[in-house]
């Protein structure tokens, strides 16, 4: 992995993060740690036979860790 990718993934998680959707969580620093993380272990991951679009693939990982860290958060804290 180089750098510049790890950038465009911090750039990425901070832009979802910030969406409406995500930013009045108070844990959402958290939650943009563990995408940075998911993506920073899988980056090597996508199967580039089966969709040539791998920014998508990247969007949907970090999407779907968010939605995976506040589902966490949520029943850990009873709501």
């Amino acid at each position: 992995m180089t750098p510049d990718l790890y950038n465009l993934f911090n750039e990425l998680t901070n832009k979802i993060g910030n969406s409406p959707r995500f930013k009045n969580y108070s844990f959402i620093n958290e939650a943009q740690g563990e995408a940075l993380e998911w993506l920073c272990n899988g980056w090597d991951k996508p199967n580039l036979s089966k969709s040539t679009n791998i920014y998508a693939y990247y969007v949907s990982c970090a999407h779907g860790s968010f939605i995976r860290y506040i589902h966490r958060e949520l029943k850990k804290n009873g709501q």
